[in-house]
């Protein structure tokens, strides 16, 4: 008995043996015989050493799929079949579980206008790590945005759409080591992008980069990079932008800002565009350190660059290499509220009216090496950084002299008439034994003149018996400006325009 049975248990095991790798090696497309197998609510399951891939097909409920592979440890990936998945209920992802679909407007996750969506949310003692999102489509969420993550590390986004939601499309805070790759956020009532930080935190969202990006028709901003950081930590800083577009958003394309008391941001732009916006193309208030490479900002409302420093904070290191800015609502390619930056090859004409100076209004702290208007007195400017050793502070307008020292770095202020040590302007506040900046030769609109003697345009300007202040020469007087402007008051409050020589 035993040998008539021996050679049929065999040939059964064979057969069981030839079941399990059909299932173990299955491609996702044998979904029947595979869910009569396991008689599961989720059509396909395979584990295998990359962890448990589960296949939910439409009206298949995803968060089991998303539990049992949480269960089962290891990680996974829950993937959606193609169609349009309708939900009421926010996905709650863990650590290593990831998801993904068959492409961008194939497979559809619908949140139905619930306050719902895409959740990666960690804490701060419990960063969730090593997952993705890829290939489908995010619509209809009335959650802080349709995808939230929050303290998480070493992710990325991939070939994503996040569409028609009521608040943001796509919110990151407090993460770092991450990517978003060929991602669109498109029709969101918030932003399209937030990129955010906690006041106090001790956590930056830092080290991500964001590559070929598109942020389009979002009722609030295209990208929203926003620190925090009170002064303690909760920065956004030390990431990259590559051929990201923001496209007729009704807020600023891209906006950098940082509250509080800090002053960060590190961060580099390349090949990114800023158009057709109701606002600012790039707008950045109390930022340092960013460069733009081939940066266009065309036909927004607002200015093309605007850049601010608030008070008691400085704004500064910006490099501008390659950029265009044009057709900007009438307003202004490069407006700098304070600030400085550096302009290598980069197209300064802009905007009505066309003279050159009125694209780069109050803005002496610019170092312009190389521009398209090269050769041009208003455009091209010679600055230095010297020690104040005035024994007091000195302020944007301020006149100088030259301080006979041996180091031939210092500056201090005259009371005598006609100075032969004339110097130039200060460009910004330098307290006593500081390092600042002057102006020396170029265009400037914040000389300060004293008017008893009537300042004419054309008129040699020298220094007055009023520290700080400049004068009309008179014959034999050391001359170091030209007045663009007239000043006839009588009085030392003038400000005007001029041209240092």
């Amino acid at each position: 008995m035993e040998q008539e049975l021996l050679p049929k248990l065999t040939a059964i095991s064979a057969k069981v043996q030839d079941l399990e790798d059909l299932i173990r090696n299955h491609n996702h497309t044998g979904y029947d015989l595979t869910n009569k197998l396991h008689n599961a609510d989720i059509s396909v399951r395979k584990v295998d050493m990359g962890g448990t891939e589960i296949v939910v097909r439409v009206g298949e409920n995803p968060q089991i799929a998303i539990e049992q592979i949480n269960t089962l440890g290891g990680g996974g990936t829950v993937i959606f079949a193609k169609g349009t998945h309708t939900l009421t209920t926010s996905l709650t992802l863990y650590d290593k579980i990831s998801i993904r679909g068959f492409g961008r407007d194939v497979t559809i996750l619908d949140f139905s206008s619930a306050a719902a969506g895409i959740l990666y949310i960690g804490t701060a003692s419990a960063i969730k790590t090593n997952f993705s999102i890829r290939d489908l489509t995010v619509q209809n969420s009335n959650n802080a945005a349709g995808i939230d993550i929050d303290f998480c590390d070493f992710f990325k986004i991939e070939n994503v759409r996040v569409t028609s939601c009521d608040q943001d499309g796509i919110r990151i805070k407090l993460c770092q080591n991450y990517s978003l790759a060929n991602v669109r956020a498109d029709t969101n009532t918030g932003d399209g992008f937030e990129f955010s930080s906690t006041a106090g935190s001790t956590r930056d969202n830092k080290f991500f980069f964001v590559n070929n990006c598109f942020s389009d028709t979002n009722t609030a901003r295209g990208f929203a990079i926003l620190s925090d950081g009170g002064g303690s930590g909760g920065f956004v800083n030390d990431y990259t932008f590559l051929n990201c577009i923001a496209d007729t958003n009704t807020g600023d394309g891209f906006d950098i800002d940082v509250t509080g008391s800090g002053l960060d941001s590190r961060s580099t732009f390349i090949n990114c565009i800023s158009t057709v916006g109701s606002a600012i193309g790039f707008d950045l208030n109390r930022v340092s350190n960013v460069t733009f490479l081939n940066c266009h900002s065309t036909d927004n409302v607002g200015d093309g660059w605007e850049v601010t420093q608030v008070a008691g904070a400085g704004a500064g290191d910006l490099r501008f290499i390659g950029c265009y800015t044009a057709n900007n609502g009438g307003k202004l390619g490069y407006d700098f509220q304070g600030g400085e930056a550096l302009f290598m090859g980069t197209d300064l004409t802009d905007n009505a009216p066309s003279s050159p100076h009125t694209v780069l209004p109050a803005i002496d702290k610019l170092i312009l090496v190389q521009n398209s208007l090269r050769g041009s007195t208003r455009t091209e400017r010679k600055i230095l950084r010297m020690q104040n050793t005035s024994g007091g502070t000195l302020v944007l307008g301020d006149v100088v002299v030259f301080k006979s020292a041996a180091s031939g770095d210092q500056i201090t202020t005259t009371v005598t008439s006609g100075d032969d040590k004339i110097f130039g302007m200060v460009l910004e506040t330098v307290t006593n034994d500081s390092y600042g900046y002057l102006l020396t030769d170029g265009y400037t609109q914040a000389l300060k003149v004293n008017g008893t003697t009537d300042i004419a345009i054309g008129d040699y300007l020298t220094t007055y018996t009023t520290a700080g202040i400049a004068a009309k020469a008179m014959p034999g007087d050391a001359t170091f400006a030209i007045a663009l402007e007239a000043y006839s008051t009588n009085d030392s409050s003038g400000v005007i325009d001029a041209l240092l020589l």
